[in-house]
């Protein structure tokens, strides 16, 4: 049983952003003991945000599925916004022609609806999921396509990155570089390198680490989003309270991340919660955080 952290709850009348969402998936959702849970439709999650003082709501796709679904829903709605993805799990479900065929066709997507979309991502690496070398090199190139298609297109870009853990090694290559705790990351950071990609430009969404790098990276520039979970849930606790204030944003990665549980039940207007989280691990008040959050996600995205 996971020991839940004692964070104060969030303050009401606050605003507050969720930059980074994911429409529930039609079919629904499941617990983890099997139950069917039940989840507000989009629609009505986006009112309850408004309701709660959410100002800015950003709904993100991470697969050519939920790109198309995402941007029917988002389309004609002026008070949510759309980052579009193509998140490095493509190449677990479809690899070879499909992954290509796959790439191709989101490219025509941003190529006619580009004025729609005020973001690039879920886009990254992920060696937790990828654990052998040949997934981790897939996903490298199709990162480095994506990254080339969207340069040009001079918007903000969300990464999804996640770093091998200790068991998730190669067994073939159990020495590669890959299997080390900062991998992903670092791979990442030489890619938007190369790219000629300002840090400026780029959010590592729910951020989680290692510790190690966030002086780094943070010194570089690079923005950082904390998820609602940071309220209840150590790790994301812990790494949130060592980044600067003036680099971060606050999000849910709706349905998941849920500040209490560990079902998928979330919904944007628990964002609050990383508000809360934040202030209480610095000792400074909500309301600041508040402010500094969502003026960093208006600047970020360019939200007037």
């Amino acid at each position: 049983m996971v020991k839940l952290l004692d964070t104060p709850d969030p303050e009401p009348g606050l605003p507050f952003c969720d930059v980074h969402a994911h429409l529930p998936p039609r079919e629904g959702l499941h617990s983890r003991d099997g139950r069917i849970l039940l989840i507000p439709s989009p629609s009505e999650q986006c009112e309850n945000f408004k309701g709660a003082g959410g100002e800015v709501l950003i709904f993100s796709s991470s697969d050519l599925e939920s790109t198309v679904e995402t941007l029917d829903f988002v389309n004609g709605r002026p008070d949510v916004f759309f980052s579009c993805g193509m998140g490095p799990g493509t190449v677990m479900h479809a690899t070879g022609d499909a992954c290509d065929a796959q790439l191709s066709q989101w490219i025509e997507i941003i190529d006619s609806n580009e004025i729609d979309i005020i973001a690039f991502g879920e886009i990254g690496l992920d060696f937790h999921h990828a654990r052998t070398l040949e997934s981790r090199r897939r996903q490298i190139d199709l990162f480095d396509r994506i990254l080339a298609a969207v340069k040009p297109r001079k918007k903000p870009l969300v990464l999804h990155v996640r770093n091998a853990g200790p068991g998730d090694k190669d067994p073939g290559n159990p020495s590669h570089a890959f299997n080390q705790p900062d991998a992903a990351t670092r791979q990442v950071v030489e890619m938007l390198d190369g790219h000629g990609i300002m840090p400026s430009t780029v959010l590592f969404h729910c951020y989680s680490g290692p510790a190690t790098l966030n002086g780094e990276l943070a010194g570089r520039g690079y923005y950082f989003s904390v998820p609602s979970s940071a309220h209840g849930f150590e790790t994301w606790y812990n790494m949130s309270s060592s980044l600067p204030v003036d680099k971060l944003m606050t999000e849910t990665d709706s349905p998941f991340q849920h500040p209490r549980t560990k079902d998928p039940i979330n919904t944007p207007e628990n964002a609050r919660y990383a508000i809360a989280a934040i202030a209480h691990a610095r000792g400074i008040d909500q309301e600041t955080v508040a402010s500094i959050t969502v003026e960093n996600a208006r600047k970020f995205f360019k939200i007037t």
